[in-house]
């Protein structure tokens, strides 16, 4: 999965759960700055599914919570933990080929 997949994903979820237009919140989100910057509530809302459609788990820390700032952030965590490159104890990653705690 690459990180523009999981960015789709997330777009997809946030719009869907604020009963947004998509492409509508895409263009508030992009005039709002490179980072995408999104409400962290709304994005902790859509975790669940986030989670499921990526096939990981991230434990919520204040780690997790900082990157739900920004869709690009988010979406580079999600990609950090489906890479394996997230190796810390606060993160469960779940599915095929990947068992256990990372």
């Amino acid at each position: 999965m690459t990180l523009e997949e999981i960015q789709t994903i997330i777009i997809d979820l946030l719009a869907a759960e604020a009963g947004r237009d998509r492409d509508e919140l895409l263009a508030e989100l992009e005039a709002s700055g490179r980072e995408l910057p999104c409400d962290s509530v709304l994005a902790a809302e859509v975790l669940g599914e986030v989670e499921h459609r990526c096939g990981v788990r991230l434990q919520m820390t204040p780690r997790t919570a900082a990157a739900m700032r920004s869709v690009q952030a988010y979406a580079q965590a999600v990609l950090a933990v489906t890479d394996g490159i997230d190796e810390g104890p606060t993160v469960v990653v779940s599915g095929s080929g990947a068992g256990g705690t990372a």
